[in-house]
């Protein structure tokens, strides 16, 4: 009978918000984080269906979203990822942010979520990680203003890059070739 061991423990977070897009750590999460991948579709209107029942579907690309209570992290590497937009400001929108086209004009960065126990053998069957290849942060997140222990429930959101000549892309993969050092 198979068997999935489970252990609710941190995940280890990591964006490409350091120099050049270089990556650096962000912190640990605590409980569950959370990964859903979405197929974005449109449905297919034809004469013989009639108006409101689709006769095929279309599909047009793929999001991806973690969602996680980040609970150990970087201040300064949180600011940067909090600014939204590469290069920002926390807090702040500077002139000509506004309509920035967050892939065209290269506003996005990576996101990797790793599992700690996936080197055990108990644990070897699970998913490495998650690597969001063009992410951003949610337009809200949220966090406790309180000198108790600080936590921030952030929402990344993935987006699918394709190619005008191949007509191809990724939204994620699980590669976590690259991901820095923890301390």
């Amino acid at each position: 009978m198979p068997t999935q061991f489970f252990v609710p423990g941190p995940a280890l977070v990591a964006t490409g918000t350091g120099a050049s897009g270089s990556m650096e750590f962000l912190g640990f999460t605590r409980g569950r984080t959370r990964f859903r991948s979405t197929m974005l579709k449109k449905p297919v209107i034809a004469d013989y269906a009639g108006l409101e029942m689709p006769a095929d579907m279309l599909r047009t690309g793929i999001m991806a979203h973690i969602t996680m209570q980040l609970v150990r992290f970087d201040p300064a590497v949180l600011n940067r990822v909090q600014a939204q937009i590469a290069g920002a400001v926390t807090g702040q929108i500077q002139a000509g942010e506004i309509g920035t086209l967050l892939l065209a004009e290269n506003s996005t960065f990576r996101v990797m979520v790793r599992s700690p126990y996936v080197s055990k053998p108990i644990f070897s069957s699970q998913r490495a990680g998650v690597r969001l290849l063009w992410a951003f942060l949610d337009e809200s997140f949220e966090a406790e203003l309180t000198t108790e222990e600080q936590v921030w429930n952030l929402t990344f959101t993935g987006l699918t890059n394709i190619s005008p000549l191949t007509l191809a892309g990724t939204c994620w993969d699980s590669d976590m070739s690259g991901f820095p050092p923890t301390g």
